[in-house]
This record gives C-alpha cells, structure tokens and sequence, in this order.
C-alpha cells in the first residue's frame, strides 16, 4: 500500500522534480535517474522517463545537448517558468492540506 502511494506520488510530481534537477545542471539520464533513485529510493522506469522527456522537449520545456559525454537534458527559459509555477502550485496546495487538517504535524496526543 505504502509503495504504491509513493509510486503514485513519483508519477505525480515527475516533471517538477526533473525540471528542479535541471535548474541546477544539464544532467543525462541516467544522472536524473539515480538522483530520483537516491532521494525517493524508486525509479520511474526507462519507458516512463522516455515520455517525460519527449514531452519536456517536445513542449519547449527542455532541450537536449548533444556532447562528447553524451546526451545531457537542460531547462529552457519557458521550463523555469513552468517550475516557478509548478512550485507556487505545489506550496498552495500544501499550505490547503495543512489548513484542512488544522495546520499541525500530523502527531497526536491521546
């Protein structure tokens, strides 16, 4: 249950955790993979990470830089803006939950 909530989670938030990634560096994939991998502990497989990037790309998000090293995934000027934004979203939403919930830690005192 808990695993399938933190791949709900991962699928959810995948474009603003790569396009967060990129704001610091061009990173390749497999860069942008073990980074995902080290901080969540999963991995968005091969074919949904493909798509991730086809779309970045392909909506003026991300570019790719092709290099001696190989191919290395970086933010567009159009990609910080959808991150600021995503980013506002993000915290709106999370400032709601915490009012909803009466804006505690989550901890009880029974």
């Amino acid at each position: 249950m808990v695993q399938r909530s933190r791949w709900a989670w991962l699928s959810a938030n995948l474009p603003l955790i790569v396009l967060r990634l990129l704001r610091e560096s061009a990173l390749s994939e497999w860069e942008i993979l073990s980074r995902i991998h080290s901080s969540y502990g999963l991995s968005p497989s091969a074919h949904e990470f493909g798509r991730l990037e086809k779309s970045l790309v392909g909506e003026g998000y991300a570019s790719v830089d092709s290099r001696l090293e190989g191919d290395k995934l970086q933010i567009t000027t159009e990609g910080l803006r959808l991150l600021l934004r995503l980013e506002e979203e993000y915290r709106a939403v999370v400032a709601s939950a915490g009012r909803y919930s009466g804006g505690g830690s989550g901890a009880s005192t029974r």
